[in-house]
């Protein structure tokens, strides 16, 4: 993954003439820095929010480390993202599948649109095949690495602002689900957090340790089965008292996290879907910057 391109090579990835690139820079529209020699070098994180905030088609998605991606319409004889997805991951056409995730990305739409749309569709529909057969958990296996894959790479491409809020988060012990945790540290990221996902079946002691360690603005926990709510519950409070304490947010979400009954306990914020986690992480992020 690059951290810098030059304004011919961010104009080879949109189709636009290098002379264009320079003057959207020199105006203010694209921030870049300057050589030893100088010439223009723009941040790869900040040629991507360029391309994505005034809706700009990708021709070349190499140029940013997308390797391999190829232009995937979001609609293909009249199927939407969600049906595209789903085939593309049960059928093993993995390639297809991360140029999905990226061309909707570099497309505009946002990790969390993406997260609520195509992936939790089709991993709803693939997570129903293990009932049928054992394939079923091979395919769930691979599409969950595929998806994991698309998102990594988008993560690579957020900038992460200095003195950025703090935010950590996990699936809690006995929830082996990855992609969601992983998926909550990237939606952060994109509000504007330095996000640390640390990862599947972390106990909640260790979470409660981490978060007295280094008080993070923002604390996400995902449950997503229901045998593992109750035994947790009563950590999960600790850690609530301890982040509400300081003025933090404890965000807590996945399939199963209405087992909880924590509704009105102060300082959690449940998130139904990654979408309503970013409006609570954006809350956040501004109140911290008021």
């Amino acid at each position: 993954m690059p951290d810098f391109v030059s304004p011919k090579e961010l104009a080879q990835a949109i189709g636009a003439s290098e002379s264009s690139l320079k003057r959207w820079a020199d105006k203010g529209h694209l921030r870049f820095a300057r050589t030893a020699g100088g010439h223009r070098r723009i941040p790869v994180s900040e040629a991507v929010r360029f391309v994505r905030a005034r809706g700009l088609t990708v021709v070349s998605p190499e140029v940013f480390g997308f390797g391999g991606v190829q232009s995937v319409p979001v609609q293909e004889a009249g199927q939407p993202a969600e049906g595209l997805l789903t085939n593309f991951l049960m059928s093993g056409q993995l390639a297809e599948a991360y140029s999905l995730i990226s061309s909707l990305f570099l497309g505009g739409s946002s990790v969390a649109e993406i997260a609520d749309g195509p992936i939790r569709h089709a991993m709803a529909e693939i997570g129903e095949l293990w009932h049928h057969s054992r394939e079923g958990i091979l395919i769930e296996h691979r599409a969950t690495e595929a998806c994991s894959y698309a998102v990594n790479m988008i993560r690579s491409v957020l900038e992460v602002v200095a003195d950025a809020p703090k935010a950590i988060g996990c699936s809690v012990q006995g929830d082996p689900y990855s992609l969601s945790t992983l998926l909550a540290s990237v939606v952060t990221c994109e509000c504007g957090f330095e996000s640390t996902n640390l990862g599947v079946n972390l106990p909640i002691e260790v979470l409660k340790d981490e978060v007295d360690r280094s008080s993070p603005s923002l604390v996400w926990i995902s449950i997503n089965i229901p045998e593992v709510a109750e035994p947790v519950k009563d950590g999960i409070l600790l850690v609530a008292e301890k982040i509400s304490s300081y003025g933090g947010i404890l965000a807590i979400g996945g399939h199963s996290h209405v087992q909880l009954g924590l509704a009105s306990a102060p300082g959690i914020a449940f998130c139904g879907d990654m979408q309503e986690l970013s409006k609570t992480a954006s809350w956040v992020r501004a109140a911290q910057s008021s």
